[in-house]
Parts: C-alpha cells; structure tokens; sequence
C-alpha cells in the first residue's frame, strides 16, 4: 500500500470519526433543539429546552464558555443541561478563539449579549458558567457590565492572566507587549477588576480542585473569594480535595453549582435589589465604608453646572447627610450650643420638610474652632431617624410627623473644653451603639431603638488612672465586621485601646493598646484585617487581625504605617489598595495585605471629609469645598477637579444612584448629571 493511499484511507477514517462523534454528542446529551450558527463570524450555539417544557419569559439562559470548536457543551454536560432544561432554562455560548478575555473578545461577547436579549427575547440578566480559561472571557465581560449578570458560576475558572497562560502567551490576544499587557493588568486582569461586581451584589459560586496545577486554586478562585468578600461581594468557593484540571464527572454533576444558576437565572430582573441601593442610612454609607453602589456620579460640577438644586441649612453644624427614601435628614446648632435642630430636607426638591428644636442647653461647653455642636452624624430608618449631640442628648424622631419619640439626657460626659462631641451613633439590630469616651467617662452603650432604654453598657477595659485626663477621650464610632463564618463583632476604637464587642450583650472580645487618643476616623474592614487609625495628634494606621481573643496586641497587629496618615478623615479601600488624605492633603496609596506604600502626592487643600468610592472613582473633598476626583491605582492619576466656591466644608457625601449629596457650611447641594 503505497504512503499516499494510506494517507487518504487515515483521513478518511478521522472526518468519519468527526461525523460519528458530532451525531453521537447531539443525541447523547441535547434533548432539546440545539441551534448552530455563525455569528460575527464566530461559530454559536443555542440548546432550549425540548418541546413541552415551561419556559419563564424572558427565557432564563446559562451562558456557557469556553466553546472552543463544535465540540463544548459535550458528554461530561449531560447531567447539569439536563437540569437546566427541566427548569426553563437555555444554555448559549459562543467560540471567540483563544481571546484570553481581549477587548476584542469582550466586543463579540456585546454583541452576543445583544443579539440573544434585544433580537430573541432571552433575559437582560444570564447566569455565567465559565470552566478554565472560560473565567477569562466570562468575567471581563461582566465587570464591564455588572448590571447584566445574574450569577458567576465557575468550575475550575481561570482568573488571574497572571496564572494562566501568562503574559508572554496572552499579549499577542490583546495586541500588546508583554511589558504593556504588564502595566495594564487592572484593566484586563479579573482578580484586578472585580469592584464593579461587589457594588452591584452579583452572587459567585466557584468549584475547584486543590491540586489543580494548570490552574491553581490559590491563584484564581480563592484569590477572588478573597478580594470580593474584601469588596463586600457575596461570593462562595467549594474546594474538592484531590481533584485537578480535568473532565471528572464531579465538576458537571454538582448539585449546588446547578441550583445555584437555577436560582440566579430565574430570578426576575431588580428581585434581588437591596434597600441600600437607594438610602445611605449612616455615616460612610450602608457599608460603612464610603462605598457607593451606583453608577454614573457625575465627573465635573460647580455653582453652576450639574447643581439640581442648593438648599440652605440654618446656623452650623458637621454632620454627614443621612438619607432614607425622599427624605435627607442632618443636624445643627446655634454657633454658641444653646439650641440644637435636626432638619429633613426633601430630596426631590430641596425643600425643608421639617425644622426642628431638639434640645435647649443652658450653658454648653466651649468647643473647637473647628467643630460643632451638631457634628454627630444621625441615623435613619423606615419611620425613624436617631439624632446624636454628645453630652447634650440624644433622640429617636418620628420621620413622618417629626414628633420625638424618645429621648435621653442623662449619658454625660466630659468631652473637654475647647475640644466638643465627635462620636455618631450606628443601628445594629435592635441597638442604637454609640461610644461615650471622655475626660471623665469612657465606655460604649447600646440602646433599646425602640424607647431609648439600656440594653447593654460596656466600661472601656483600660486602666485610665496614670493617664492624663485629656488623653482618655475619643471621637470615634464603631464598625460592624464579621466574626468567625457566621459571626459579627463591633470594632471601637477608643483612647488607649481598640477593642472589640460582641453586639448583642456587649461582652468584650478583644483588645489591642496603644498610645494615642483624639482619634476621629471609623474603621474600614476588608482582606480579613480591619484597618484603624490610632491616635490624632500623630496619627497611625494599623492593620489588625480581628478572630482573636483578650489582650491580642502582641500578636494581632499585621503591619503599621506611622507617618502621613489622616486625623479626621477615613480611608477607603479598593481590591487590594488603601487610599487615604490626611488633614494637610498627602494622599497615599498603601498595598492593604502589606501596608507597603505605593504612592504619595498632595492635594490641594486641607481635609477633614472622608471620601467616596464609586465607579472607578475616588472623590475626595477638602476644606474649601474643592473635589479632586482620583483613579484608584497604583500610578496617581487626577481624573478631574471640582468647586463650590470658597465655603468651607467638613462633612462627608453622601450618595444615591446617580447624585452626590454635599453639605457646606451654609447648604446642601444635590449633584448630578444633566
């Protein structure tokens, strides 16, 4: 037989073998009409369910990748298609080639999108399956359009271009250097973009092995675990032990990892909203943290450009906009203390819905130049908002007739001459908690919400007798973090020591000494550490495992930064950066595992407002009312400066979907697009 004829007779056999393996896929796991086609010149697949079955409208979908060839979703799929289908569900997919997540490959998968909702009627929000390099595709599409996902499910995902296939082998897809793909991982690198997902809450299941070597687990989904619940993201990762990058039948037939794209691809469009995408309950926001889960704040305003509306508040007062529905609530006071108001601004229109007298003093203490009576930031709820003024009282106020429900006068404190209250309240559960720390007193109490009454008082665990009375007392606020895997605990900071509570009774967890007082900035929780400014006089960031029990500050602090950091104002935290401007305008960029400094710059301006994070964007205000608007990266970069005139400001945003809410000396601006 002659080299030639054998070579006709082995192609043969191999385009036979193709057609039998085709036939045999197709009828071994599609039970439902599968539809080939091309699509943008890319092969395309869509595999309804089979004839009789119920399917929602507008038909739920499991967008599928990779799909290299004709030969994915194949026999290993069987079981989990079969699943999908029963409920209504269609799977879809389309070969994009090996575009490692490219811009290129991103603009296909738009299309794509567009073509299965706009043309054929499928769900704005599909449930992402993505296996190995699928993760790639799949996630750097959907942190570009976080608002059109309803779940991430992933079996052994590649996230991280770092991992795999690595920059040599992936920058030809982008059509760049090695060196240019390098400088642009946040861009193009999933682990590096996962902030857009966080803020829109969209749900990640990951299964995968833990000895995986073309794809490590450490490197990819558990990196990602990591940063998203950092980010504040909902996100759970199902480890199987042994089990590496292959096609075990275990991976497909994972009886979570299918109800979980059940769930989250029948779920209706807007189910899944939350309450605090439209109120900013307290302080730094719903997460406490300067996060705004919107999208779109403006980029450029000033007196007369993108200003809504401007609505003056009466006397002086610091604290921060807190807002509920319609309705914005602050506080502020006669510039001498002897009378203190809370006032409820309509937040359609500016206009004062209630003005009202709280508290008379008759003889206040001299405060700070540069502080007010009225600079405890209140707290709102459905039907109530809790007002805070130190010392001087505090009250639960009815927010629709502005009738005081309860109110208390007797916590009293010695907050020091020329110095004056500082510490906000906060809600966790059924507890007003506020910290009391002062010359005299110190301690952290949690009221009953409903009428005022002492659920639990905590004594500050610190022997205060050889420390001079001005270095006892505090103006900080707790945080609520997590405690365990199921578990919460509050963190307050306070003069000598942080220490940690347990919210329902009180009972202390944790301490960690130090040396400072005066300290103003709330903490920040992320990566598993909680991040505290110590002290206000020479301020410091500390770093600081929180699963500990009693005096842990031999053993929990993780890194320090001593120089350059805030007095007054708070840090915000961005994957795996710090970002912080202290009362002089150095703003610094710290790696948040390390405490390692990136960068430092100053702005213009001295600052006492803490900043905003929202859409890749980091709004810091300062002192004169000026806005420097930063992208949070590891080059500093100025995306945009904002004024609203010379008047001076010292309380932080707050935000809702597409509008910035800032208070001035004089007034409360809405801003936004127009």
């Amino acid at each position: 037989m002659t080299i030639k004829f054998k070579f006709i007779l082995l192609a043969l056999s191999l385009f036979s073998s193709s057609l039998l393996f085709a036939t045999e896929r197709k009828k071994d796991i599609i039970t439902g009409q599968r539809e080939d086609f091309s699509f943008s010149g890319c092969n395309a697949f869509v595999i309804p369910p089979p004839v009789g079955i119920d399917v929602p409208k507008p038909n739920p979908w499991v967008w599928y990748a990779p799909t290299l060839g004709r030969g994915l979703p194949g026999k290993a799929e069987r079981w989990m298609i079969q699943r999908l289908h029963k409920k209504g569900i269609t799977i879809a997919g389309i070969d994009v080639g090996e575009s490692y997540g490219s811009p290129k490959g991103r603009q296909l998968y738009q299309e794509f999108y567009k073509e299965l909702t706009e043309k054929r009627g499928y769900s704005k929000k599909p449930v992402l399956l993505a296996r190995s390099r699928g993760g790639l595709m799949l996630y750097n599409w959907a942190v570009e359009h976080p608002n059109s996902v309803g779940g991430i499910a992933g079996i052994y995902p590649v996230c991280n271009l770092l991992s795999y296939p690595g920059l040599k082998r992936a920058c030809g897809a982008y059509g760049m250097t090695e060196q240019e793909l390098k400088e642009k991982l946040k861009e193009h690198n999933p682990v590096n973009r996962l902030a857009p997902l966080a803020k829109t809450k969209v749900p990640i299941r990951h299964i995968h092995g833990d000895s995986d070597r073309v794809v490590p687990l450490e490197t990819n989904s558990q990196m990602v675990a990591d940063r998203y619940k950092a980010l504040g993201g909902p996100v759970e990762i199902e480890v199987v032990k042994g089990q590496g990058h292959n096609m075990w039948e275990g991976w497909f037939e994972s009886q979570k990892l299918t109800d979980f794209m059940i769930t989250h691809a029948l779920r209706k469009p807007n189910s899944s909203k939350k309450k605090t995408d439209t109120h900013w309950p307290q302080i730094r926001g719903p997460e406490q943290n300067g996060y705004a889960k919107s999208s779109d704040l403006p980029l450029k305003w000033s007196e007369k450009e993108n200003v809504t509306w401007k609505a003056t508040i009466h006397h002086r007062g610091w604290s921060s906009p807190v807002i509920w529905k319609d309705q914005i609530w602050v506080t502020t006071a006669h510039k001498d203390g002897k009378k203190l108001f809370a006032v409820c601004i309509n937040k359609k229109t500016g206009k004062i819905i209630h003005d009202l007298p709280i508290f008379d003093v008759k003889k206040p203490q001299k405060i700070a130049s540069i502080n007010s009576y009225a600079s405890p930031t209140p707290v709102v709820e459905e039907g109530r908002v809790y007002v805070h003024y130190g010392t001087y009282g505090t009250a639960c106020i009815d927010t629709k007739s502005g009738d005081i429900l309860w109110s208390r006068r007797d916590l009293k404190c010695d907050h020091e001459t020329n110095a004056g209250p500082g510490s906000s309240p906060f809600l966790v559960g059924d507890h007003l908690i506020m910290n009391v720390d002062a010359r005299d007193v110190q301690y952290v109490i949690a009221l009953n919400k409903e009428n005022g009454k002492r659920a639990w008082k905590s004594d500050r665990s610190v022997d205060f007798k050889k420390v001079p009375v001005n270095q006892r007392k505090a103006y900080c606020m707790p945080t609520l973090i997590p405690r365990g895997k199921d578990g919460k605990q509050i963190v307050s900071p306070g003069a000598q020591a942080i220490i940690s509570y347990v919210p329902q009774d009180g009972k202390e967890l944790w301490k960690v000494r130090h040396r400072g007082w005066s300290m103003a900035p709330r903490p920040i929780y992320g990566h598993g550490l909680i991040y505290v400014i110590m002290d206000y006089d020479f301020p410091e960031l500390w770093a600081i495992n929180p699963e500990g029990s009693g005096d842990v500050t031999d053993s929990h602090i993780v890194w320090k930064v001593k120089k350059g950091m805030p007095a007054r104002s708070g840090p915000v935290l961005i994957n795996d950066l710090l970002f912080t401007v202290n009362n002089d305008g150095i703003a610094t960029c710290i790696e948040a595992k390390t405490g390692a400094i990136v960068w430092k710059k100053r702005l213009k301006g001295d600052y006492s407002a803490s900043p905003i994070y929202n859409d890749n964007r980091i709004y810091f205000f300062n002192e004169s009312s000026l806005c420097t608007v930063l992208e949070p990266s590891r080059k500093f970069k100025i995306l945009a400066t904002n004024s609203l005139g010379d008047e001076e400001l010292r309380a932080s945003p707050a935000v809702i979907g597409k509008t910035l809410f800032v208070r001035t000396a004089k007034h409360l601006y809405r801003i936004e697009k127009k």
